[in-house]
């Protein structure tokens, strides 16, 4: 593969890291000898002789990365062997290895057998001739993968053979918060730092953990790039007698008064080499003293380790403890961010920089266990990768660097099994990492995936998305439709198969502005299309029309735009006709090629002038819509805007205004939220020229002036004792900013006092709540106007950012935000005591559901048998106040009853109905303003708009309902 070649471009780096290394690793040589020997001998005993050649190189290379001391050159060995008149196939024979060893004074001697079916390993010692390992490869014998894993298995035993029976080997783990927040990483980081610093002291012990490159980066910052020095050796380091970690959450009850959080702490210790029984000490602390865990854990490991020197001394030997591998491999895999399973390890890992190192940490602790464990492997990839695009907190290490790495592991993996998940993150990897600039390594393996399509085992997806990059790769009009016939010829086309044709489609036509003024290229396409018209298959014929009509439409020569071909008309209709079967038999398929038809409808319509045709253009557009919307679009695949203003503009011309009304109805309703406002603008102005009402009289209303008028949109409104507060927005509806109205006035003023991004406010009997999204949360006294701020720097909050909240029998309901967006925690606070309860979701269900039945009115919407969706609105006392389709009463953002009367709040207009008489009533506007928001406040209404704040007293009105309504 092409990115094996990544471990060569690197070794320019290894002297530098080499020195470094020496210094951070010095308790490393006192426990391995780094001045002993390795020589390596690959001989074929029989029927491969070209593996034996291919493999030698690779094993020295391989055997470079991993082996601390001097590796004998190969051409010494084989000066020996001729003097010694000795053939390689000669070394079977186990004096002749004795006197090989005992003339270039090795300590070690590979020896590498190959046969026809299978390759044998042997690894002795010298000059006590000690067979440490034996081994024999019958799977996968290709050079690159058996010089890993015999390299790997080889010295991974010469290791385990020359262990210190007399100091146990610890390694210290990661320090986990059960919970879904990450204000604790400090917290956890200055344990791990003052825990090892207490470790380097005691001499009677030895720290595996400088093995590991995590630790040499926080403290050296040396380049991500040296990492390449530890990867191959932790793939051959033994399992180490002492595995530490903690595990601890904030208790469920906390006093907000406490400058900190509590935490229920456990600390665990295990033993990878089955020395002693698991244990664990279970304590409680504050967040601000990490000196009480580091002594709880000193203490654990002070009796475990006299405890593992008394069994060596005994003569009990270590062995691998398998289950508490797995178990300790589990635990790494909890500090994960999206935490990998036993036969689901292939997941992306995102999230911060602190939270990816420090499962970067636990996945080389655990690789302490097993180095060439592939699940263990694949993770540590799959974070380096996330910390390659994670924001960096005080690292000077490059994106580029954690990449490679990410590319180093994943590689090896590879080479050392080869499964689906790994195939599978492979091309993920290597395909993102040239995403931007392909290398040359990154075009072969491409190349490599494509050439081996038939007869490697890379699924659809990965083919295609090869063929996709080459074909963006290669600029040769005659390769690229070389390659677009091949796929042609050799595609299943089956109705939900296209996964060759449409990429090789798309990227071909990625190259039209090149094909311009050039009838050589405009012929070879014509061929290539007709190729393809005379196949059965539905998608053959409709990229055989699609890339002729592309021909006449964008890529002809200006010699021909006057001469468009009769048949460019029927198969326009015949491609038309396709669409509509590709509706029937696929929808996301019809929604991802629809669009590529409406690009000809100018061509098409040129070419029906031309031929003196009637034009049917409005009427296939109109099919062409409403196929859409039946169908159902979303936010990525939009109608075109030019074929849909078409339409409304025919339609107003027309004066066919109850179509273009329904039309834009359906559309919005399938229309992302963020391209709306502009088809509800003109909604609106179709809905006024159906009616007859006169528009909502803006001198009925009075607008509040806002101390920061560059923010108009306001979302959010409640009432309390004082006046109104609100939430205001910038235009995409962000950065919400909270505001106060006295009632007495009529300038409203920005809450200075109030850091952080608005999101939420509610208001209680005596307190008003404001939950914000980057500094936690306000308690204002409604009554003292004093506030008080809870965040996780100064009090036991869980987070600084808040998703909502409520109130619930006085107490405020607040959903907290955990590491990820899809992660939360709700709890109680009661603002008397500020004591913050954690609840539990079935309470917080049943809490909530109280809660809406306090509530004024409640809104539900309910699907008939005949498929109609209604809106239903409910009072207190269960009674029914209103039901209408929801087509008439659409994108509803509030609502109230109000002098007898229900109104909303909706995106283009103030709707009022007359309880129980299931009308709805309109009232659209001039200013085409977005409703967000009501609320009531002594007589007076007060709206929240895209325009500001207004509000309207009860006289006003009633005199405005009386005229327009009744």
């Amino acid at each position: 593969m092409g990115g094996f070649e990544i471990m060569k471009k690197i070794k320019l780096f290894r002297v530098l890291f080499l020195v470094v290394l020496v210094f951070c690793t010095s308790l490393v040589a006192q426990e391995e000898n780094e001045s002993s020997s390795l020589a390596i001998l690959v001989y074929c005993e029989g029927g491969n002789q070209e593996l034996a050649e291919n493999l030698q190189p690779l094993i020295e290379a391989e055997a470079s990365l991993q082996w601390e001391g001097k590796i004998i050159e190969r051409k010494e060995i084989d000066k020996l062997l001729d003097e010694m008149k000795i053939s390689k196939s000669g070394l079977a024979d186990p004096n002749a290895q004795l006197q090989l060893g005992k003339m270039i004074h090795t300590d070690c001697l590979l020896t590498i057998r190959v046969n026809k079916d299978c390759v044998k390993t042997t690894m002795s010692l010298f000059p006590s001739t000690t067979i440490i390992h034996e081994k024999e490869y019958k799977n996968r014998l290709e050079p690159q993968s058996l010089s890993v894993n015999i390299v790997t298995n080889s010295i991974k035993a010469y290791r385990e053979y020359n262990r210190d029976t007399n100091r146990p080997q610890v390694s210290i783990g990661s320090f986990f918060n059960a919970g879904p927040f990450k204000q604790y990483f400090d917290f956890s980081k200055n344990i791990r730092i003052k825990l090892r610093q207490e470790l380097l002291k005691d001499k009677s012990i030895f720290s595996t953990e400088r093995l590991l490159p995590s630790d040499l980066l926080s403290e050296f910052e040396l380049a991500r790039t040296g990492i390449t020095e530890s990867i191959a050796r932790n793939l051959s380091a033994p399992p180490s007698d002492i595995l530490l970690y903690g595990e601890y959450k904030p208790k469920p009850e906390q006093d907000l008064t406490k400058p900190a959080a509590e935490l229920d702490f456990t600390i665990f210790v295990l033993s990878p080499t089955g020395l002693f029984e698991n244990k664990k000490v279970v304590f409680s602390c504050y967040s601000n003293e990490p000196e009480i865990p580091v002594e709880k854990a000193k203490q654990l490991i002070e009796q475990v380790s006299n405890e593992i020197r008394t069994k060596l001394a005994s003569g009990i030997a270590r062995i691998f403890s398998e289950q508490e591998f797995k178990e300790f491999k589990k635990q790494a895999f909890r500090l994960m961010p999206s935490p990998p399973s036993e036969d689901n390890y292939y997941k992306y890992q995102n999230g911060t920089f602190e939270e990816l190192n420090s499962a970067f940490h636990m996945l080389e602790c655990a690789m302490l266990f097993k180095g060439d464990d592939v699940q263990l492997l694949v993770s540590t990839g799959t974070i380096l990768y996330g910390l390659s695009h994670a924001k960096k907190s005080n690292s000077s290490v490059s994106e580029e660097r954690y990449l490679k790495a990410s590319m180093e592991f994943i590689e090896r993996v590879y080479l050392i099994e080869n499964n689906e998940q790994i195939t599978n993150l492979y091309w993920a990897i290597i395909v993102k990492a040239g995403k931007e600039t392909p290398s040359p390594n990154y075009i072969q393996a491409i190349q490599h995936i494509w050439d081996t399509r038939n007869s490697d085992n890379w699924n659809e997806r990965q083919i295609a998305g090869s063929l996709n990059k080459l074909l963006e790769y290669y600029k040769d009009t005659q390769q690229l439709c070389r390659i677009f016939l091949e796929v042609a010829d050799t595609n299943k086309h089956t109705n939900e198969d296209i996964t060759l044709l449409k990429p090789a489609f798309n990227a071909l036509i990625s190259h039209f502005h090149e094909f311009k003024d050039n009838p050589d290229t405009s012929i070879r396409l014509l061929e290539c299309s007709k190729s393809l018209l005379n196949k059965t298959d539905i998608y053959s014929r409709w990229f055989g029309y699609l890339l002729y009509m592309y021909i006449y439409a964008y890529g002809i020569t200006s010699e021909q735009e006057e001469q468009i071909p009769f048949e460019f008309i029927e198969y326009f209709r015949n491609a038309m006709n396709i669409l509509s079967e590709l509706q029937k038999l696929h929808k996301n398929e019809f929604l991802s090629q629809s669009n590529v038809l409406s690009g000809f409808f100018p061509t098409y319509e040129k070419a029906l002038k031309q031929y003196n045709i009637g034009d049917d253009s409005i009427e296939l557009k109109e099919k062409f819509i409403t196929d859409k919307l039946k169908v159902g679009i979303t936010g990525n695949l939009p109608i075109p805007s030019n074929m849909m203003n078409t339409l409304l503009n025919y339609f107003w011309e027309h004066e066919e205004y109850a179509h273009g009304y329904e039309l834009l109805n359906q559309y919005l309703k399938n229309l992302s939220s963020f391209s709306s406002e502009r088809y509800i603008k003109e909604r609106s102005r179709f809905f006024n020229a159906m009616q007859e009402h006169a528009n909502f009289d803006m001198n009925l209303i009075e607008k509040i002036e806002l101390d920061n008028n560059s923010v108009k949109n306001v979302h959010k409104i409640i009432s309390s004792e004082n006046g109104i507060l609100g939430i205001i927005t910038d235009k995409n509806g962000s950065k919400g900013k909270g505001f106060r109205l006295i009632s007495t006035e009529k300038i409203a003023h920005i809450m200075s006092e109030i850091s952080g991004e608005v999101v939420e406010i509610a208001i209680s009997d005596k307190y008003i709540g404001i939950a914000t999204k980057k500094n936690g949360f306000y308690l204002l006294d409604n009554q003292s106007s004093n506030i008080k701020n809870f965040t996780p720097d100064n009090s036991g909050f869980p987070s600084e950012y808040i998703q909502s909240i409520g109130v619930i029998n006085n107490n405020f309901r607040i959903t907290v935000r955990g590491k990820h967006l899809d992660t939360y925690q709700t709890y109680l606070l009661d603002p008397d005591t500020a004591i913050l309860n954690l609840l539990d979701r079935s309470a917080f269900y049943q809490d909530t559901q109280k809660e809406i039945k306090k509530n004024e009115l409640t809104l539900s919407y309910q699907r008939t048998n005949e498929g109609v969706t209604n809106i239903i609105i409910i009072n207190s006392e269960g009674k029914q106040l209103l039901i209408c389709e929801a087509s008439i009463l659409s994108n509803i953002n509030d609502y109230k009853l109000w002098q007898g009367k229900l109104i909303f709040a909706t995106n283009n207009n103030l709707s009022i109905s007359e309880p129980r008489s299931n009308v709805v009533k309109y009232f659209p506007n001039k200013e085409n303003m977005i409703y967000y928001c009501l609320c009531v406040l002594d007589d007076r209404l007060y709206i929240g708009t895209s325009e500001g704040l207004y509000f309207i007293g009860a006289e006003q009105f009633l005199e405005m309902v009386v005229k327009e309504v009744e």
